[in-house]
């Protein structure tokens, strides 16, 4: 079995290598993840973007092994999906979750094209939503940002505003 270039490697051709070399057919990831052997299938194909719903498992799965095929400083899940500003923490957030747009779009109580613009920084998610998705999984410091530790740049402005504020 070839290793793949770790640094260019699509996401796909990662996930299969480590399928592959733990010695697992698609039907035993499926039984183990959760995940049907289509969308399985797909994303190592590299048909299909990935998606968070479907990564968060697979990479929760396959633990510290996933570390192999991802490799750099940090979890697995910051080095798939950094969580750089609002939009990708959000993305990140599901990926951990293993949630759906349609299952994060429920706890806030918006629709999927919202918390699909949230996680692409075109909109940005009201106070009230932040507050919903703080109580349903229990997050703290969540007004106005979320709950992340270091490697969560602020709300753009938000120096600004800081600046302005405090010879006030």
């Amino acid at each position: 079995m070839a290793v793949p270039d770790l640094q260019t490697a699509p996401i796909g051709v990662r996930l299969r290598f480590l399928r592959k070399r733990r010695g697992l057919t698609i039907p035993d990831l499926e039984k183990s993840t959760g995940i049907g052997h289509n969308a399985i299938s797909a994303l190592e194909r590299g048909a299909v973007p990935p998606k968070p719903w479907v990564l968060g498992p697979i990479l929760t799965f396959y633990g510290q092994d996933a570390a192999v095929v991802f490799p750099g400083e940090g979890d697995v899940f910051d080095r798939v999906i950094p969580p750089i500003d609002l939009g990708a923490w959000l993305a990140n957030f599901r990926l951990r979750k293993g949630l759906q747009l349609k299952e994060l779009a429920r706890v806030l109580q918006v629709s999927k094209v919202a918390v699909w613009r949230y996680e692409r920084n075109i909109m940005r998610p009201s106070n009230i939503s932040l507050e919903r998705l703080q109580k349903a999984f229990k997050l703290t410091g969540l007004r106005g940002s979320p709950p992340l530790g270091p490697g969560l740049p602020p709300e753009p402005g938000a120096a600004k505003r800081a600046r302005t504020t405090v010879g006030r």
